[in-house]
């Protein structure tokens, strides 16, 4: 299995798996052994968070053996992240059957959504704030299900797809969380892919993914 260990983030805070998400705005408190941030706070990180982000999604591309990525552009309202072109294809990197990996890489971008809530009052790094946040797919299970449109020479062909998300994952022996953090106009990030699976079959993915961007723009030297 071919696996990129991502230099955006790797969060090693076991709270990602172990306690439950809470949107930013979701002032209710579970019974646990740690002390949430205050409603003020969770306010505070979603107004600073709000806007339009462009950046970039990272991947190991099998081709040339090396870290590659692609742009996405994603906007963040209250505690939802939107990537307006998650680009699907990149995924058939990991896919090792050559049918589904050639139908995976025709795959169109697609809007995903995501939720985001504040796990620990934020620290100061000098004059702003830096947040960390869940970072989890706001569906059902955490799946995703979408539709992969297939031309060949002799018909159209329409697979049904889906993407299974997970809070966490090991690759090579070490904790990858989905998880996310903003400081001074800049968001990097963490999602877990468990598997792909289309028309009924499942292949694994089994891996951790980093994204990063910054509102108004994003320089991958900043």
């Amino acid at each position: 299995m071919k696996n990129f260990k991502t230099n955006i983030l790797s969060f090693v805070c076991a709270l990602c798996a172990a306690v439950s998400f809470t949107s930013c705005l979701n002032d209710s408190n579970n019974e646990s052994s740690w002390t949430p941030p205050s409603q003020a706070e969770k306010d505070m990180a979603c107004i600073e968070t709000s806007g339009m982000y462009e950046g970039r999604i990272y991947f190991q591309n099998e081709s040339t053996s090396k870290k590659d990525s692609l742009s996405i552009n994603y906007s963040v309202t209250d505690s939802t992240v939107v990537i307006n072109n998650f680009p699907v294809s990149f995924l058939s990197n990991y896919v090792r059957d050559i049918n589904a990996k050639a139908i995976v890489a025709k795959a169109p971008t697609t809007s995903l959504r995501l939720k985001m809530g504040l796990n620990v009052s934020p620290t100061k790094s000098g004059t702003n704030n830096y947040y960390q946040f869940y970072f989890f797919p706001e569906y059902k299970d955490m799946k995703y299900s979408f539709r992969i449109t297939e031309d060949t020479e002799n018909e159209v062909k329409h697979h049904e797809a889906a993407l299974q998300f997970q809070t966490y994952i090991y690759v090579n022996g070490y904790p990858y969380y989905a998880a996310a953090a903003y400081l001074n106009k800049k968001m990097q990030a963490n999602f877990c892919i468990k598997e792909i699976i289309i028309d009924g079959n499942t292949y694994a993915i089994d891996n951790v993914f980093g994204m990063a961007g910054k509102k108004g723009g994003f320089n991958e030297k900043q």
